[in-house]
């Protein structure tokens, strides 16, 4: 994370910095990978001076992009407090006549701004440009061509560029002014400036020699070169928060016919060419980065404003309200890079506003519903999507976490990209607690819809008090028990006595709660009320099972006398323990 280094400053200062370092931190929380693609940008002319084109050389922007500046070569110089919905004049001194307006700048909070006029005077406001006065750096009254200007985050430290003059610094906001030098003592084509938020970063770029940069509020300077040991007709420079970033343009001319862009992250030790129409010279005439360094506006004089949102790594070509091939000469960026504005020579002013694609998709087991792809301004909400199950599904989540269903993205400052993840439905299938039953494994289990459950149970054996239990039906949720032989399993055979048996409960489609109801094997008295398997059949079964069986001769030892019956309605006898049969009956 970036931090600016913030030099002494009043309480003023550093409460308006700490400000602005809050919007840039929320920025990246919002946006927190460092590639931050912008799908495209929506721009709306404005017509500051009427239905006119104009000669727009001018423009900045404070932090949110809600105040704008911008000056009109010829003409006026406008203000707007509301994204540029709507402008009014500047006030006195700067108002109230036409002039050739070549620069300006604002603060963080867009109330200390700063403007130049070719051949007039300085001007500065501390009050959002309704009253302005004409600074002299130097002690200078008569006019100059002033040519570049720049701001530091509260306004503090100023800068100014007199064009075939020298170059102005002032850390009380306008009021005194000192000359810095970076090139010696000399008149200089000063071209562009450009300044940090602390102040302390600056960079200065004359218009047929070299660029230089300061880290000490102008007190020393160092050369950068972007493109080597060599003299460029540089044209434009900006730098972000810290002054890490920056980005610096040159056009072709007698001096040159190189045209590029350059664009160094380590505060001018390294440079990058930048090629937003691939290997090609452009008359780039201005640029502007946002508070990162990874939002970045560069615009052609003859051809587009091209926009990058990493770093310069890929661009669009954002063609302001569909304009082509304008004379496009300035631009600026909010501090999140997301409200753009741009003027052209001889013709219309625009602002920009970063539009964000949204996209919902699902895996298998549904759909969703509502509009899949959608295109919404910065800070807009989209529209409502749905995301529905087929049956037999449910849904589970989106793939950035959110449980949201329906789901409806507001104040968007990013791209979203979300998928509705389903799965399969299931449910719990569980054995009620019995105290016959010994073990069951396991005691409860998921099944998919329409699944089977298999439990393996055995009933309780306690030789000792000659208590043995046997399974007899078993039941749902409290509906009717269904007897093992209608469920196709065997009973009250001497296999089941103490031994495992398996239960298959099939087309499983709700949670459910499985009773098992066992006889209990009793004393052997021939007496009792009837057959009792846990409570749930009656003497008049009994006697109807009862009738089905035959006695038979014993074994042959006359020992053990046995039933032949078919218990289990398969057709194949089944040989019971006469033992188990009196069982059936309980003296109460």
């Amino acid at each position: 994370m970036k931090r600016w280094k913030v030099g002494k400053r009043d309480w003023r200062s550093w409460a308006l910095g700490s400000t602005l370092i809050v919007l840039f931190l929320a920025q990246l929380l919002i946006v927190p990978h460092a590639v931050r693609a912008v799908a495209a940008s929506v721009w709306v002319e404005r017509k500051p001076a009427g239905d006119l084109n104009r000669n727009w050389l001018a423009c900045a922007s404070d932090a949110t992009g809600q105040r704008l500046l911008a000056g009109d070569n010829g003409g006026r110089l406008w203000i707007s407090a509301d994204c540029g919905a709507t402008w009014v004049e500047a006030g006195a001194l700067a108002g109230g006549m036409s002039r050739y307006w070549q620069a300006c700048a604002s603060d963080a909070d867009g109330i200390v701004l700063i403007a130049g006029v070719n051949g007039g005077r300085l001007y500065v406001s501390t009050n959002a440009g309704k009253d302005w006065s004409a600074t002299s750096p130097g002690g200078v009254t008569s006019g100059r061509s002033w040519k570049a200007v720049a701001s530091d985050v509260d306004g503090t430290t100023l800068v100014a560029a007199v064009y075939s003059g020298r170059l102005w610094l002032s850390t009380n906001g306008g009021s005194d002014w000192s000359e810095t030098r970076p090139a010696g003592d000399a008149d200089l084509l000063w071209q562009a400036v450009a300044c940090d938020a602390s102040g302390r970063r600056i960079m200065a770029l004359t218009r047929t020699t070299r660029a230089y940069a300061s880290t000490d509020a102008g007190a020393t300077w160092t050369e950068l070169r972007p493109a080597g040991d060599a003299n460029r007709p540089w044209k434009a420079c900006a730098m972000d928060a810290d002054g890490s970033t920056l980005v610096v343009a040159s056009y072709p001319s007698a001096l040159s016919t190189v045209g590029r862009l350059y664009r160094s992250d380590d505060a001018g030790t390294t440079w990058a060419e930048l090629r937003p129409v691939g290997d090609v010279d452009r008359n780039w005439q201005a640029v502007a980065v946002d508070a990162d360094g990874f939002h970045i506006v560069a615009a052609v004089d003859g051809g587009s404003v091209w926009t990058s949102s990493d770093g310069g790594a890929t661009w669009s070509d954002a063609q302001p309200a569909g304009t082509v091939a304008a004379a496009w000469q300035c631009c600026a960026s909010s501090a999140d890079g997301f409200r753009l504005m741009a003027g052209a020579y001889q013709g219309r002013l625009y602002t920009g506003l970063a539009t964000w694609s949204l996209s919902y998709t699902c895996t298998a087991g549904g759909v969703i519903t509502g509009a899949t792809s959608q295109t919404v301004n910065y800070g807009a909400s989209g529209t409502s999507v749905t995301a529905v199950p087929q049956a037999g599904y449910h849904f589970v989540s989106w793939s950035d976490g959110s449980t949201v269903n329906p789901r409806t993205d507001m104040n968007v400052t990013a791209d979203i990209s979300v998928t509705a993840t389903f799965a399969v439905d299931t449910f719990a299938v569980t054995i009620a607690a019995n105290s016959r039953i010994v073990d069951t494994t396991p005691w409860s289990k998921n099944v998919t819809r329409g699944g089977a459950a298999t439990f393996n149970i055995t009933p309780k054996i306690d030789k000792d008090s000659d208590q043995y239990w046997y399974i007899y039906s078993t039941s749902r949720n409290s509906a009717d028990p269904v007897p093992l032989a209608a469920q196709g399993a065997s009973f009250f055979t001497s296999r089941n006595v103490g031994q495992v048996q398996d239960l298959v409960f099939t087309n499983i489609t709700e949670p459910t709660t499985i009773v098992v109801n066992l006889f209990r094997r009793g004393d052997i008295n021939g007496s009792g009320a009837g057959l009792v398997p846990d409570g749930t059949i009656d003497g008049s079964d009994a006697s109807v099972l009862i009738d089905q069986w035959r006695k038979t001769q014993g074994t042959g030892d006359g020992e053990i006398p046995l039933l032949v019956a078919d218990l289990d309605n398969n057709t194949k006898v089944d040989v019971v323990d006469l033992s188990m049969m009196m069982s059936l009956w309980q003296d109460n």
